[in-house]
């Protein structure tokens, strides 16, 4: 368990914790816009379903990993 070591060290550890909640945040947003554009990508005309659905896979397999930051009692 990590010992705060004062208020300065507590502001750093906050500031911390809120940039890497931050960047799941924009990660998750990005996954998120890169499956619309494939649900999107099904309704145009001309496009192979299979094409969309290997784009899927690769898509799932590059999911972001989220970091979890606990707090031991």
């Amino acid at each position: 368990m990590a010992r705060i070591h004062g208020p300065r060290h507590l502001e750093e550890l906050l500031h911390t914790v809120r940039k890497v909640q931050r960047n799941q945040q924009d990660m998750m947003k990005a996954h998120a816009a890169r499956r619309r554009a494939l649900g999107e990508m099904l309704q145009r005309p001309g496009v192979d379903p299979m094409d969309v659905a290997r784009a899927e896979v690769a898509l799932n397999h590059a999911a972001p990993v989220l970091t979890v930051l606990r707090r031991d009692g």
